[in-house]
């Protein structure tokens, strides 16, 4: 208000999902704006009070509002006139008289003038009119005068129905009138926006219900509009006037300490129940006071305290606040796409083709502009464009399903789950795509509720480690989160599914560097194994080597070393010992041993594990590949640079086919082959490799994984032997800051 320029227009749009808190921001505005200046005038129109809210009634009611104002009230001679006109023509064959006419007293003697309206010329009127205008507004110029003469003279002339449409005119030149005289602050309030178009609103009405407002706006430049609804308007599609103009503000899901203290606020005490309105009341204030109202009854009623599972479902309110205002169409389509989870083009197009729900298949949608959808990416690539329903509208759609239509739930999650595992199909583990990792998270989603679960459990772990090997490791740890507790309540806790699932969580957040939250994952698989299958099943050396590696990497060597031997023994006694598995527990072991300076005990595991790895995988695997990479490493601590070199390139060109050259396995070998360059004196080359590596590292595993600090050291040490001494510093206090974050110690 305080930054509103004089006959510049102002509107603002507030808008967001049904409950989000829109009424209560606008009592909030109203109430501000009252304590900032007291004499601005303000008047507010809620439509959901109104079964068919029309022009008339909602201009008559701003009028009241108006009239309401107990300190230098507006005067309305102009609309009274031009409202009594309408009402008249509209009604020819009812007398306007005190009992038929609200405004009868108001209008004295110009409404018997009125009353008979198609039997006196406009002309004649207007002279009387004018004198109307005078007595009833002392304060308005003689110019306004004329001026209000003229509009009527153009409005009187007019049949019923443009009478009407022009009616927000002649509302809006009183107003005009009484700015013009006091200058005083006008604002007027639009809530529950939506509901004028009751269930109509597409792209044929759309700019329809609504004109009278924009015709109001436009005529009262003066005044500043607020408008709150469940949508964005979108009048700038039809008339770029309201691009600069319209300022719009989408209000978004409350956090989780706003939502507590909203209920903490209603006096709710008991702390599960208070966490159970706030986790399902999805960021709505109105799903948290609906609960806390069922809370309070039961209390009353019932006399007895509320169990926390006792608001895990959302009231069917909830649900009907979201769609009150839509058809048929856009609720089924809206139903349709919310058990999608997250759709674009294709999916949308697909689903519509097979559950049609009578609206249109052509896409974009005109839904997406709904609040309650919203965008999650591809905002500059209408082909990447990707969407979501709101979360807790989702949450009522899948719950009125599960209890009113399971099959056609059903139905959908089986056609999504297909959908997702064939763009499954063909996986390159260079080149994932967003749409594969995406695909693997939508696949779990659907196929939880739809495929057995010992196949689902074995069909989970085969995508596993194509995403491994392809390093989406953390798409492959956000699913195994999940899919433990899933496995859990399918299979109960000592099932050899759920080890499969800890041991691949473990693996994956070993990769990002997370040890701590790894290695107790590891130790329930382990003994899960040991008691589901038996204690040298290859399913558990398979986890003894994995959780060895684990210590490995934190160089714990005494705990590794037992671990690496037990799970070979075990492969032994399987008869394993021409396996790939059992050529990469020896490799591992020969790190340790090189680690620890062993380098006669380390070189044979390292060739012995080659040729098994040569013999069953081929020489251009990534495992043979990593291989090389560790006996390189090992002839370079041994000083046997020449020995180590082509190895290390040989290494790079396997991964580079495998895996491509952005992938950690290729930037680790690099990082060796650069500090082998080092000790050589090839500073220049070992920069280059160090820094591609450090940039492959950050891109892929994020900036504070253990290889980005391990990398930073290196570049320290090799900065110093340069004599570029501030580098040197800048990169060794990057590298201990991840350490110390990481929770290790230099």
């Amino acid at each position: 208000m305080e930054n509103k320029e004089p006959n510049k227009h102002s509107i603002l749009n507030f808008y967001g999902v049904a409950g989000i808190g829109k009424t209560a921001l606008r009592y909030k505005l109203i109430e501000e704006l009252k304590d900032a200046d007291e004499d601005a005038k303000l008047a507010s129109i809620d439509f959901k009070t109104w079964k068919n809210p029309n022009i008339e009634d909602s201009i008559y009611w701003l009028r009241k509002e108006f009239k309401d104002i107990s300190k230098n009230k507006i005067e309305f001679p102009v609309f009274d006139i031009g409202y009594a006109a309408l009402w008249k023509k509209k009604r020819p064959q009812i007398e306007l008289n005190e009992e038929s006419f609200p405004l009868w007293k108001e209008l004295g003697p110009v409404a018997e003038i009125i009353g008979s309206i198609f039997d006196v010329s406009s002309a004649g009127l207007l002279p009387k009119i004018a004198k109307y205008i005078d007595r009833a507004d002392k304060a308005v110029s003689d110019r306004s005068t004329k001026r209000s003469s003229a509009v009527l003279r153009e409005y009187l002339d007019m049949e019923a129905h443009e009478m009407e449409d022009y009616l927000p005119a002649l509302f809006a030149e009183d107003i005009k009138n009484y700015w013009e005289d006091y200058n005083y602050k006008i604002v007027l309030f639009f809530d529950s926006y939506e509901r004028q178009w009751d269930r109509n609103y597409n792209e044929a009405t759309m700019f329809i219900e609504d004109e009278w407002i924009r015709l109001l706006i436009k005529k009262l430049p003066e005044a500043i509009f607020v408008t709150c609804g469940q949508e964005k308007i979108r009048w700038e599609e039809q008339d770029s006037f309201w691009g600069d103009i319209l300022e719009q503000h989408k209000l978004g899901d409350l956090p989780d300490d706003e939502i507590e203290k909203i209920i903490r606020n209603r006096n709710v005490k008991n702390e599960p129940v208070i966490n159970a309105i706030k986790i399902g009341s999805k960021g709505v204030p109105l799903a948290a006071n609906v609960a806390v109202d069922d809370y309070f009854r039961i209390r009353r009623e019932e006399n007895r305290e509320s169990a926390p599972d006792e608001f895990g479902t959302t009231p069917d309110s909830i649900y009907i606040k979201f769609i009150e205002h839509r058809n048929s169409g856009e609720i089924k389509t809206l139903r349709l796409l919310s058990i999608a989870n997250i759709w674009n083009r294709d999916i949308y197009e697909k689903l519509l083709a097979q559950f049609p729900t009578g609206y249109s298949i052509e896409f974009p949608p005109d839904l997406v502009h709904y609040s309650c959808v919203e965008m999650i990416a591809g905002k500059s690539d209408e082909s990447e464009r990707q969407f979501t329903i709101h979360e807790l509208l989702r949450k009522c759609v899948y719950e009125n399903l599960e209890k009113n239509k399971p099959d056609y739930l059903t139905d959908i999650h089986k056609f999504l789950f297909e959908y997702y595992i064939y763009l499954l199909k063909e996986i390159d583990i260079k080149n994932i795509t967003d749409e594969q990792k995406n695909g693997l998270a939508e696949g779990f989603y659907h196929g939880k509720y739809v495929i057995e679960s010992e196949k689902f459990s074995g069909l989970l772990n085969g995508l596993f480690y194509k995403f491994h090997a392809g390093a989406q490791w953390k798409v492959i740890s956000d699913i195994y989160s999940e899919a433990i507790g899933f496995f859990i309540n399918k299979f109960g806790k000592e099932n050899y599914h759920v080890a499969l699932a800890l041991n691949n969580l473990a693996l994956s957040l070993g990769s990002q560097g997370r040890y701590k939250k790894a290695e107790p994952l590891y130790k329930d698989a382990i003994a899960i194994y040991k008691k589901a299958l038996r204690e040298d099943h290859p399913y558990c050396a398979a986890a003894l080597n994995n959780l060895a590696l684990l210590y490995l990497s934190q160089d714990r060597y005494e705990e590794a070393e037992p671990l690496f031997i037990e799970s070979l023994e075990i492969k032994k006694k399987a008869q394993l010992e021409e396996h790939p598995d059992y050529a990469k527990t020896l490799n591992n072991l020969a790190a340790l041993y090189d680690s620890q300076d062993r380098y006669r005990e380390s070189e044979p595991l390292y060739i012995k594990s080659l040729e098994i790895q040569k013999k069953a995988l081929g020489d251009d695997h990534p495992d043979y590949a990593s291989t090389l990479n560790n006996l390189a490493l090992l002839y370079g601590s041994q000083g046997r640079h020449e020995e180590a070199e082509p190895l290390y390139i040989k290494s790079l060109e396997i991964n580079r086919k495998t895996l491509g050259d952005n992938h950690p396995e290729f930037a680790i070998t690099l990082g060796n082959l650069a500090m082998l360059y080092k000790e050589r004196g090839k500073y220049n080359n070992a920069e280059n490799g160090l820094k591609n590596a450090l940039e492959i590292f950050e891109n892929k595993l994020g900036p504070e994984h253990p290889h980005v600090a391990t990398t930073l050291k290196h570049l320290s040490i090799l900065y110093d032997k340069m004599g570029r001494e501030e580098e040197s510093a800048e990169c060794l206090a990057r590298a201990q800051a991840i350490r110390q974050k990481l929770g290790e110690t230099e």
